[in-house]
């Protein structure tokens, strides 16, 4: 009777060890699959931003040269308006 008791004692063990086993690789297995999802995530996320601070460098210099232009074009029209009133005013005197 106490041969039996430990045979069953011992088998249990064994299937506990077994299922302890197989619990610890799922979970793992689980561990990995996150691991390797969050990085993707990560990935996505700092391609986004990066993308989108290279955009807003670009706009910031078009909006630059854009503004440079427009002061250049406001010069330019200074002047004419500038030179058209100094004929103007050459040509009646």
């Amino acid at each position: 009777m106490r041969a039996l008791r430990d045979e069953l004692d011992l088998r249990r063990k064994t299937e506990i060890h077994e299922i302890e086993e197989r619990k610890n690789s799922q979970i793992n297995t689980l561990m990995k699959n996150h691991e390797r999802a969050f990085s993707e995530i990560k990935n996505y996320y700092n391609d986004i931003t990066l993308n989108n601070l290279a955009l807003i460098n670009t706009l910031k210099v078009s909006s630059f040269d854009s503004s440079s232009q427009k002061g250049m074009f406001t010069n330019f029209s200074d002047e004419v308006v500038n030179n058209d009133s100094a004929c103007l005013i050459a040509g009646t005197s």
